[in-house]
């Protein structure tokens, strides 16, 4: 079982962040120079534990690169002024993070970017 959000800009899929208990990895589709579309992933972060604060807790808390905390953390705290796109809730589904990035751009057809 993988968690996963997908981040969109202008009602259009950009971007899936999934989460196993391999890390965090990040997926987006690219255009090759054939005019074709790939979908590619790479390790976001590989599973490792970190501090992190999320706004609601009083103090900085030591958790898993694999816990859904931080995932929570990525989708809600590590945006930049200038994100155009707009994060999901974080959902699950089976599969390992690979996985669920393809099946979830193979869905999300033809309303990718």
């Amino acid at each position: 079982m993988a968690r996963y959000y997908t981040e969109s800009a202008s009602g259009r899929l950009r971007e899936v962040i999934a989460q196993d208990d391999s890390g965090v990895l990040s997926g987006a589709l690219y255009s090759r120079e054939n005019g074709q579309t790939e979908i590619r992933t790479a390790f976001y972060y590989p599973k490792d534990d970190l501090w992190i604060k999320l706004p609601e807790w009083q103090k900085p808390r030591k958790v898993s690169t694999t816990s859904r905390d931080y995932l929570d953390f990525v989708r809600r705290c590590e945006r930049g002024p200038y994100t155009a796109t707009t994060p999901s809730e974080i959902m699950e589904r089976p599969g390992s993070a690979e996985e669920v990035i393809l099946a979830v751009f193979e869905a999300a057809r033809p309303d990718v970017a």
